[in-house]
């Protein structure tokens, strides 16, 4: 049986969709060895196949990836343009393929790490496993137009507060606004929402305007709009689903460095003072983002990043930016170091490194619903090193 076909089969037998005949080829593949049949049970254990779909999502790229990281006679090869697929040195052929593919399907089994360990050690490491952090979950701090404060994170759906006319509520995790029809400019005061590390939200602004707040991230905005424009500032990381209204534009400013002008659209915005660059990613409308003196529109598709002047990626990966508003992280080509950090926001925790830690690419993606010890164990099978001293990340060479 070739590689692809395994991978394959792995796959539709985690999802329960193999029929009698390709059930019975996975048994005969199983057969052929213990090292098929260790594997097999590394993946069905870790990886109950009624909880797939809540573990992982899959781009249907299995055989894609196992076939150009393989040649032919089980040497490694990094394909043009791929992901680098990270393989052991001192495996077998089959064992090799194998992990290869079992990386694709679940993003990362830790099949090699768990097959390549004495079972003393194996149980040694269990009895040792840090302590566990839950993924981050809905919340936030609501400062009102008079400094006073709303913590979220407990209260049940209903009104939250009442200003100056308009109603504040709270609903499944969302916050809305309803102001009167006519309110005054003079009555309009600011709020502010800051979502803190191990948190998200999200809020319906006065105007119907939909944000979707990352970790460790804030939104300032009116309790309503009064003026000829709309006018919001976001830091760290946004996702915005703007009301259309011609007639008053809607702009955000980005961590007063930067602004973004759009009529009605749908884009992300990350501003992380701690990323080289904030990106503005266009999935649908038009946007200008503007900074200093420079001007640039954005069309569907299209990405802007600016640090000292901006620079536009005609096909950016729209998945890849907006895959935390879809409860994923999406580590394609992504360096160690900015994958830490997106661990760093959701689970609340502080990653330092230890000696000269290689920046490993990564590839895939993973349910941000996870706790982090799955995670961290998903990621030995891409040769991670680390230990944990309590909310501390300790990553090893």
């Amino acid at each position: 049986m070739k590689i692809p076909e395994v991978s394959g089969l792995l796959l539709q037998f985690l999802q329960g969709s193999l029929s009698a005949e390709e059930m019975e080829a996975l048994e005969r593949w199983k057969a052929l060895s213990d090292e098929n049949r260790r594997l097999f049970e590394a993946v069905t254990e870790r990886f109950p196949g009624q909880q797939f779909a809540e573990y992982y999502t899959y781009r249907g790229r299995v055989e894609e990836y196992v076939m150009a990281a393989l040649k032919q006679d089980g040497e490694a090869k990094a394909p043009a343009g791929a992901p680098v697929i990270l393989l052991p040195e001192k495996k077998s052929v089959w064992l090799k393929a194998l992990v290869a593919a079992s990386v694709i399907l679940v993003f990362s089994i830790a099949a090699y790490w768990w097959l390549s360990k004495p079972a003393s050690e194996s149980r040694i490491s269990a009895q040792h496993a840090p302590v566990d952090i839950n993924p981050a979950s809905q919340g936030a701090l609501l400062t009102l137009a008079d400094g006073s404060q709303v913590l979220l994170d407990s209260l049940g759906n209903g009104l939250v507060a009442t200003q100056n006319g308009t109603d504040i509520s709270l609903n499944n995790g969302s916050l809305t606004y309803l102001s009167p029809a006519k309110l005054a400019a003079s009555s309009a005061g600011f709020n502010i929402l800051q979502v803190p590390k191990g948190r998200q939200f999200a809020i319906v602004l006065p105007d119907g305007t939909k944000v979707f707040i990352n970790a460790a991230s804030s939104l300032k905005y009116p309790v309503a709009f009064t003026g000829k424009e709309r006018t919001v500032a976001v830091s760290g990381e946004a996702y915005f689903e703007v009301a259309k209204n011609a007639r008053h534009p809607f702009r955000v400013m980005v961590n007063d460095q930067m602004e973004v002008e759009v009529l009605g659209t749908i884009f992300n915005v990350n501003s992380y003072s701690d990323e080289s660059h904030i990106t503005t990613t266009l999935l649908d409308g038009a946007v200008r983002v503007l900074q200093g003196s420079e001007s640039v529109l954005l069309h569907p598709g299209e990405q802007a990043l600016a640090q000292k002047g901006i620079r536009i990626v005609k096909d950016a990966d729209l998945q890849k930016a907006v895959a935390w508003k879809n409860g994923l992280f999406n580590f394609e080509k992504v360096g160690l170091r900015e994958m830490m950090r997106q661990l760093e926001r959701w689970y609340d925790i502080e990653v330092v490194y230890e000696g000269d830690v290689p920046d490993t690419r990564f590839f895939g993606e993973m349910s941000r619903m996870l706790n982090l010890a799955t995670v961290l164990d998903a990621l030995k099978g891409f040769g991670l090193r680390y230990r944990m001293e309590g909310r501390t990340l300790v990553v090893m060479p």
